[in-house]
């Protein structure tokens, strides 16, 4: 059986890794690449397809999930409107037919219910649909080029 994944922040760090390895893994899943521009994204495989799917704009949630039976969710970095948007999407992912989530939130959302975050948790778990919520503490993409960069150019970690 074919199945359908919508993969959000695919032109970001993990969108993009996900994306390139699950399509090199199965060349009979169909992926959709969610990106506010579409038209200038390069798909890096024959079964990914960009879709628009933009967090801050509800209409662009129902064509993106059109006939997707799965899911990778994650929010953009330290968004304090994340639960609205996320929400949202995870309502539409429902109405749509959506089987299964892949929510990708922070280390320590778990003792922090309240927060952005911990919300979009937490409407997952009550949403009905199959769910699996990963929260990793750190990439080591982060330290470079912004965060960190310059010590990284200079080959030293240094902390006052």
């Amino acid at each position: 059986m074919n199945s359908t994944l919508l993969i959000t922040g695919a032109t970001g760090n993990v969108g993009r890794a996900t994306v390139r390895a699950l399509s090199a893994r199965d060349p009979e899943l169909e992926i959709r690449a969610a990106t506010r521009k579409p038209e200038a994204y390069q798909a890096p495989a024959e079964n990914v397809t960009a879709v628009r799917l933009d967090f801050n704009d509800p209409q662009s949630f129902a064509p993106a999930l059109e006939g997707v039976d799965r899911l990778f969710l994650m929010s953009a970095p330290m968004d304090a409107e994340a639960a609205p948007k996320l929400t949202g999407l995870l309502d539409a992912a429902r109405r749509a037919g959506v089987k299964q989530v892949v929510l990708m939130t922070a280390m320590g959302v778990e003792h922090a219910p309240q927060s952005p975050l911990g919300q979009v948790e937490t409407a997952l778990k009550a949403s009905g649909i199959d769910w699996t919520i990963l929260r990793p503490n750190w990439f080591m993409d982060n330290f470079h080029p912004g965060f960190l960069g310059d010590m990284v150019k200079k080959g030293q970690i240094t902390v006052p």
